[in-house]
């Protein structure tokens, strides 16, 4: 195949996956490592490199590729991103574990309006981090021991069904836990 790139990323799959083609994997992982790169920013000073969460990303979107299935109704654009992005959570929370650092100052703070292409400044680095460290001060000081325990929880991807099993609260509590942290950070934050 002489040029992929006017080729849909699902064709890109079909050729990487079938015939092991050399130039298709070249333009697909072109494409998504754009995508990594990306969704990395959403994390900036967490407690990875931005160079290792690319990697996981990497590795996320060949997870994508071979277990992508093209009777799918979802596109691989979709699912490639899915996956890199749970890539990059998952070394995120491991982390985590390992430092038994709280995971809500994992969380990134997206921008939604952000370009694939873009790259932090230093200024925006900076801002980053203090608004985190304003952020993580607020919970520590605005939500009572309950709530930011059931708030980390959720922000670790835990449903409120295992979070009530893992607190030993019934649904409606962690709820309304949940309800009274976000109206509390939401006004500290205002």
């Amino acid at each position: 195949m002489s040029d992929c790139s006017s080729l849909s990323d699902e064709k890109l799959v079909s050729l990487c996956k079938k015939q092991n083609d050399e130039k298709a994997w070249n333009e697909l992982s072109s494409r998504y490592l754009r995508v990594a790169k990306s969704v990395s920013a959403a994390f900036s000073g967490s407690a990875l490199e931005r160079d290792d969460l690319v990697q996981e990303g990497i590795f996320g979107f060949l997870a994508a590729v071979y277990s992508y299935k093209e009777e799918s109704k979802t596109a691989f654009s979709t699912y490639a991103a899915v996956c890199i992005r749970n890539r990059m959570l998952g070394a995120l929370k491991a982390r985590a574990a390992q430092k038994q650092i709280p995971p809500s100052l994992f969380v990134p703070i997206e921008d939604e309006n952000e370009t694939a292409d873009s790259a932090l400044s230093p200024e925006e680095v900076l801002v980053s981090k203090n608004e985190e460290e304003r952020i993580s001060f607020l919970i520590a000081n605005e939500l009572s021991e309950n709530e930011r325990l059931i708030f980390s929880l959720f922000l670790c991807g835990k449903s409120y069904r295992e979070i009530a099993k893992e607190t030993s609260l019934s649904e409606k509590a962690v709820d309304g836990a949940l309800q009274r942290a976000r109206k509390k950070l939401k006004k500290a934050l205002g």
